[in-house]
């Protein structure tokens, strides 16, 4: 007989996002779920996050995302990391 070891934790996610849109967020997303822990605060964290999500206000310097996205990879690895961008992209925008 095999047994299926099954999760029954609450999925903690890290929220990286300006204030006000964190807080909004975070609400919608543990209402929706409540399954899902979101914090704003990596101090906040109980264990490693299962998801990291980091909302852009702008894309000025396409190196300052590359470089922060490489210090979150290697400091949570292995959550995955999404990117919410901002809605409008120019070209110059981007380095």
């Amino acid at each position: 007989m095999v047994k299926k070891l099954v999760d029954t934790q609450p999925k903690q996610v890290l929220l990286l996002a300006p204030d006000l849109l964190g807080q909004s967020l975070s609400t919608q997303l543990s209402s929706d779920n409540p399954y899902f822990q979101v914090t704003c605060s990596p101090n906040s964290l109980k264990k490693h996050p299962s998801l990291i999500i980091w909302s852009l206000e702008s894309l000025e310097s396409s190196t300052f995302i590359n470089n922060e996205l490489r210090l979150l990879k290697s400091k949570w690895f292995p959550s995955p990391i999404l990117l919410l961008l901002p809605s409008k992209l120019t070209n110059k925008s981007i380095d």
